[in-house]
């Protein structure tokens, strides 16, 4: 009976042992927590990877993990000409079991408003849309926690104000009467989570033509390696605020950079990492409008080199200029976050199947032993 328990003892350890390891998939993401890699990626001409739909060049592979679009592959490579671009309504994660290697772009860009369209005007993935524009006493503040304010009354002639996050967004132009559109406030951290930035505001108008709609902002990317992180001369990464424009009446106002984090054991930029505020829009009779802040960059990693700008974004001095965006926010912080660690190479534990095997050869050695040495006793 002892031996008996000690046996099924064993193989209950053993089981536990193959079915027990977990790891959480805890922000930032590191590769070997997820149960599933995509393989090796190389974009080819320009993959979008869209956030809501969590696909990449149009096949399925994302995973929503607090919040975030998570693809997990075994390799990241941009090769110089090609170019990966986010969209959608969440931040993107690109996590490598592997090295990245950026020789082309990532571009998470908000798009840059256009003279006498309403829009809305989208962010980069994660990133807040402009606000939309529209008729006589239509606008909008932009998306996200730091958009930009349109002026009031909405039939005044000044202009909207700049989206804001890593830096305050810029108010809008006075022109005439009125209150121009303020500039949005600071918030997030991305120590704590990756985010986008947020839109710009719409301009206003007295009378007939188009309220322009506010710029979108960057949006928020995170890229993980479990070895290495590599932004070639070639390479560039951004998550831009796009540009305000004029309208019939007050311009609208620059959406904010976006977030980026590049967490890795070894960061290496010879290239340009970017997350400037949008200009505002021309004001031409009237305010123009107000830039946007800059965004965020955090680099959680032994850093080499290269270009990182965080700038906020101008006003325009045509017509009556509002304020420009303030700068964002860089930090390098190499041991933030606790390393990922690369698996050890574990030797498989046989299955049951093949537990069976090695019994089943064990007594069938035992039975043929038996049998020799009987033979030898007789003769």
């Amino acid at each position: 009976m002892k031996k008996s328990s000690l046996i099924l003892s064993i193989i209950g350890f053993v089981l536990v042992l193959s079915t027990g390891i977990s790891h959480a998939q805890d922000y930032p993401f590191c590769a070997n927590d997820f149960p599933q890699s995509l393989g090796d990626f190389t974009a080819v001409g320009v993959v979008i990877f869209d956030t809501d739909a969590l696909t990449f060049g149009g096949n399925p592979g994302g995973v929503v993990v607090d919040g975030v679009a998570v693809y997990v592959f075994d390799s990241i490579t941009v090769p110089i000409l090609t170019s990966i671009v986010g969209v959608g309504s969440i931040p993107l994660a690109l996590v490598s079991n592997g090295v990245v290697q950026v020789d082309g772009e990532i571009l998470l860009n908000g798009q840059s408003s256009t003279g006498f369209n309403p829009g809305p005007f989208a962010g980069g993935a994660g990133g807040g849309a402009g606000g939309a524009g529209g008729a006589v006493g239509s606008g909008n503040p932009g998306m996200g926690t730091g958009g930009g304010m349109p002026p009031t009354p909405l039939i005044s002639i000044s202009g909207g104000g700049g989206g804001g996050f890593g830096g305050v967004g810029g108010a809008g132009g006075l022109s005439a009467a009125g209150t121009p559109g303020a500039g949005g406030i600071t918030y997030g951290d991305l120590s704590i989570a990756v985010e986008g930035g947020s839109g710009g505001a719409s301009g206003a108008i007295p009378g007939g033509g188009t309220n322009t709609g506010g710029a979108g902002a960057g949006g928020g990317l995170l890229i993980s390696s479990i070895i290495s992180i590599t932004n070639s001369a070639t390479g560039i990464i951004s998550a831009l605020g796009g540009n305000g424009a004029i309208g019939s009446g007050g311009a609208s106002g620059g959406g904010s950079g976006g977030g980026i984090v590049l967490f890795a054991p070894t960061v290496t930029n010879n290239g340009e990492v970017r997350v400037n505020g949008g200009d505002g829009g021309q004001g031409g009779c009237c305010g123009s409008g107000g830039g946007g802040g800059g965004g965020r960059i955090l680099v959680a990693g032994n850093v080499g080199g290269g270009s990182y700008s965080v700038e906020g974004g101008d006003t325009n001095d045509t017509g009556d200029p509002g304020e420009d965006g303030d700068d964002g926010v860089l930090r390098f912080e190499p041991n933030i976050f606790p390393p990922c660690i690369q698996p050890p190479t574990i030797t498989p534990i046989p299955t049951l199947s093949e537990w069976g095997l090695i019994a089943t050869a064990g007594v069938l050695g035992i039975i043929g032993f038996m049998v020799i040495r009987r033979r030898k006793v007789a003769a």
